[in-house]
């Protein structure tokens, strides 16, 4: 599932003429750099929270000074009967866990651009419920 994903976001990088560092890793093996990365996207992660969210807090801090946090997950609030049996959403890090991070007091300056709910429609063809997103967009103060 990253393989395509990945192929789609290269093609689409090279047709705007922007160069992009793309990574599939398991971040609990091998943790981004510390203040390394312009951009660090996280797009309905699957990342259970951890012992003092460990694993969030470093993709977090991977954001370099001036750089941009984008989170979208599911708004799973938003939605009622939306219920995958063996799943609970609390157990896993969702966008409002990451914006209560960014003002946690830890000395890092961010500033929250867009934290907000929006419509997703599930595309032509699809089966399923409209499930809205939350989107959230942070930028490290630089």
């Amino acid at each position: 599932m990253v393989e395509p994903a990945i192929d789609r976001a290269e093609k689409a990088a090279g047709d705007a003429g922007v160069s992009v560092d793309w990574r599939a890793v398991d971040l609990a093996v091998d943790p981004p750099e510390p203040g390394a990365y312009d951009l660090v996207s996280l797009q309905y992660p699957a990342l259970r929270h951890d012992a003092g969210d460990r694993l969030i807090r470093s993709i977090v801090d991977a954001v370099a000074p001036g750089g941009t946090l984008l989170v979208v997950g599911h708004s799973f609030d938003s939605v009622d009967g939306h219920h995958h049996p063996h799943f609970d959403p609390a157990d896993y890090v969702q966008p409002p866990d990451v914006a209560d991070l960014l003002g946690d007091g830890d000395g890092d300056g961010w500033t929250i651009e867009v934290h907000e709910v929006r419509p997703r429609e599930m595309p032509e063809g699809r089966q399923g419920p409209n499930v809205p997103d939350v989107v959230l967009r942070a930028r490290r103060d630089g």
